[in-house]
């Protein structure tokens, strides 16, 4: 098992299943395992800044992951103005959106059939 994946477990991140984050999450307790001190500080500043947790956030790649849709079909939404509003552009030049906001855009797009 990687690094990685015992780190997604433990700090509750996608891209584990919840039968390997089960197992990870009790072999930790088993064990005694805690956060440390600099993650418990990385944590309380970011909580005190945005008050939600890395899951309450989604990255354009993982919305085109959900959707199955190509990088360039993304980009032509993207300039038509039809991706979801309230979208943050950070330093890096990477854009996050909350997962409330995702899910509503989500859902003026269904169409009943």
């Amino acid at each position: 098992m990687s690094k990685v994946s015992v780190a997604s477990a433990l700090a509750g991140r996608p891209g584990v299943s919840e039968q390997t984050r089960a197992r990870i999450q009790a072999i930790a307790q088993e064990i005694g395992w805690q956060a440390g001190p600099a993650r418990s500080r990385r944590n309380s500043r970011r909580d005190a800044t945005t008050s939600q947790g890395d899951d309450e956030w989604v990255t354009v790649p993982e919305i085109m992951r959900m959707l199955k849709i190509d990088r360039r079909t993304w980009q032509h939404w993207m300039t038509r103005g039809e991706v979801p509003k309230n979208m943050f552009k950070l330093p890096n030049g990477s854009y996050r959106v909350h997962r409330n906001d995702y899910q509503a855009w989500l859902d003026g797009l269904r169409v009943d059939v």
